[in-house]
């Protein structure tokens, strides 16, 4: 099976209605990837998968139009699904933008550096 792409949202800056920030799922069948967790795209995720199906979590950039669900989906993990130990490729830096509890088990943050492949 080849990968699947789905568009969660692409609006730039802030969410509109019915248009979320910046978010897609990237799936090849047997495990997805949430690229940009942007305004409004948690709530467009749940229309594809359930909240646990979510395997590693890939954040392009600092701005917060890419990373601000980020915030809701770590209390979808602590409150509802319990689920821990998944991948957060980001940049230097966005760790420590974000309000998460530096000692939570949800989250296993990986930085991504220049010229580094995975």
């Amino acid at each position: 099976m080849g990968l699947t792409l789905t568009v969660l949202g692409c609006c730039g800056t802030y969410a509109s209605p019915g248009a979320a920030c910046s978010g897609y799922l990237v799936s090849d069948g047997s495990s997805t990837v949430w690229v940009d967790a942007g305004s409004g795209t948690l709530a467009n995720l749940q229309r594809h998968l359930p909240l646990d199906g979510v395997d590693a979590l890939v954040l392009s950039h600092e701005h917060p139009d890419h990373w601000t669900d980020l915030e809701g989906f770590f209390n979808v993990c602590r409150f509802v699904t319990g689920k821990e130990g998944i991948p957060v490729y980001a940049p230097a830096g966005l760790k420590d933008r974000t309000y998460n509890d530096d000692e939570s088990p949800y989250f296993d943050w990986r930085e991504i550096k220049d010229g580094v492949s995975a």
